[in-house]
């Protein structure tokens, strides 16, 4: 299960993507989870991966941040359990 949690979001037209990913070695990098495009704080998303089952040996949070002076301040975590 993938949590975003955004608290905060200022800015003109400030625009979050965020994903979780996965990779066999380090270098190369999959979507494993990605969340539609944030535009303002206050928003809670729980997204379930279909194949979290077979992620690759790493794992990452990725978060591109858009638009005029953007802010946000967000936490992305992942919960595995086995």
């Amino acid at each position: 299960v993938g949590f975003l949690d955004i608290t905060a979001a200022s800015g003109t037209t400030p625009t979050l993507d965020a994903a979780i990913q996965d990779s066999p070695d380090g270098t190369k990098w999959f979507p494993l989870v990605t969340y539609s495009q944030v535009t303002t704080g206050g928003q809670a998303v729980k997204r379930y991966g279909t194949d979290f089952y077979t992620f690759g040996r790493y794992l990452r949070a990725i978060g591109t941040i858009g638009g005029t002076t953007p802010s946000f301040t967000f936490s992305l975590k992942v919960h595995i359990r086995r």
